[in-house]
């Protein structure tokens, strides 16, 4: 702290790449499908392998666009791109990516002469590579169906549903997206947009893509507005609000558990987990943890 508060005037107070802020974390989860996204974490900074947001409808079936870092995709540096503007309501998934042209002032990094591989540091801001692109993980093997429309590339696991849309135009390519397919999207500037979807709520496939593909989508610079089937309008921009409905959805400020098993505000010490009769009480203060016994088999 005191080093941030020496910090010059109209510093954003962000030192570094490896400084570990503050991160607000949600995710959205259902039988079939689970999103998870940090939301508005850090944007257009230099990354140092973090992972902003991911779609799971299975081990292998999942998705995820970023920025990548480094051009050599073997390397673990593929992972320390700029970060993008991401937010999150549910089964919607927003985010926006503007990749600087030049890279931040410095020194060159010093290679010590017997480091090699994943021992070697991380190259200096002042020698970021800023690829003018972003890239999307999908693998359409690992999917039980994989379609296209309207700039939706739409997808099947099972139940679950996947819908992934670039504001940039994409080419499928199995080379440069972590070892495996997946989409590139040339540009600086770019919006991705993520919807889930599943049979139990949304019906069949066929029905549910339909809806996708017919819905309006308008782009704005570094903006977007998009009328989520099922949702309503989702609104979102570098600057600003996230909003659904014309109502703004919070990106920071809520508990540190919020869920259907446990509610704990921060620095709350106690935790009560809560779930089909069975409760779990965490101390931390007093290194205590409680446990009710499990209720009496049913005759």
């Amino acid at each position: 702290y005191e080093a941030m508060d020496r910090l010059s005037p109209g510093h954003d107070g962000d030192i570094g790449r490896t400084m570990l802020s503050e991160v607000n974390k949600v995710t959205y989860r259902t039988p079939d499908y689970m999103l998870s996204s940090a939301q508005d974490y850090r944007k257009g900074k230099p990354g140092f392998q973090q992972h902003i947001w991911q779609a799971t409808l299975g081990p292998d079936a999942l998705a995820f666009a970023l920025h990548r870092g480094n051009a050599d995709e073997t390397a673990y540096k593929y992972w320390v791109g700029r970060f993008p503007r991401a937010a999150q309501h549910r089964n919607v998934l927003v985010a926006l990516y503007d990749i600087a042209e030049q890279p931040l002032p410095g020194p060159a990094t010093v290679y010590p002469a017997d480091a090699e591989g994943n021992a070697m540091p991380s190259p200096g801001p002042s020698e970021e590579e800023l690829l003018p692109c972003t890239v999307a993980v999908l693998r359409r093997a690992a999917f039980d169906e994989v379609r296209e429309a309207n700039g939706w590339v739409l997808a099947r696991s099972g139940d679950g549903y996947l819908a992934l849309r670039s504001q940039q135009p994409v080419r499928w390519t199995p080379d440069g997206v972590l070892q495996g397919e997946g989409l590139i999207a040339d540009g600086r500037r770019n919006v991705w947009i993520c919807q889930m979807g599943r049979r139990a709520v949304d019906g069949p496939f066929d029905a549910w893509c339909a809806r996708i593909a017919g819905s309006r989508v308008a782009y704005g610079d570094l903006s977007v507005e998009y009328d989520a089937p099922g949702l309503g309008r989702v609104a979102f921009a570098w600057e600003g609000d996230f909003t659904v409905d014309g109502l703004a959805v919070p990106l920071s400020g809520y508990p540190r558990f919020d869920n259907p098993y446990c509610r704990a505000e921060h620095g709350a010490g106690v935790y009560e987990i809560a779930y089909g009769g069975r409760s779990l009480r965490l101390d931390f203060g007093r290194g205590r943890r409680e446990e009710t016994p499990a209720p009496p088999p049913a005759h």
